[in-house]
């Protein structure tokens, strides 16, 4: 079974923890600070994570697009130490500006990079996802491909 550790607004990581759960992943929560949002609850995993599912935050309006960004990345950070050596990491953004979608990309890239994992990230675009179910499908074919 694959393990999936999801964070971001707690409602919508809990909602999309469930419909993972319903396809046979194993979830996650993660209390994480709360500027960096309070994710799914459950249980701590006891064993490495093959993905992290990280939500577009609550935080939309508030701050600069650019600490938006480095927060993410911070929660990258924090969880790293709980992946499998080759886990998939999933940004959902909410940001339309294309340059900062690929510098969410390859900062989170470079988090990961301890110099012996295998680990990949993916971003996904929330505007082109209009369901939850449509996450979890782009997850699945995620998953499917590795």
């Amino acid at each position: 079974m694959r393990s999936v550790l999801v964070s971001g607004p707690a409602d919508q990581a809990d909602e999309l923890a469930t419909a993972l759960r319903e396809v046979g992943f194993d979830t996650f929560g993660l209390d994480l600070p709360p500027s960096l949002g309070t994710g799914a609850s459950g249980p701590r995993p006891v064993r490495s994570v093959d993905c992290y599912l990280q939500l577009a935050g609550e935080e939309a309006g508030i701050g600069s697009p650019t600490r938006t960004l480095l927060r993410r990345i911070e929660a990258v950070t924090l969880v790293s130490s709980l992946l499998a050596h080759d886990a998939t990491v999933v940004l959902v953004d909410d940001d339309c500006d294309a340059r900062r979608r690929d510098a969410l990309r390859l900062l989170a890239e470079a988090a990961l990079d301890d110099g012996v994992s295998e680990r990949r990230v993916v971003v996904l675009d929330e505007t082109s996802l209009p369901e939850w179910i449509a996450v979890e499908q782009a997850f699945a074919s995620i998953i499917a491909s590795l």
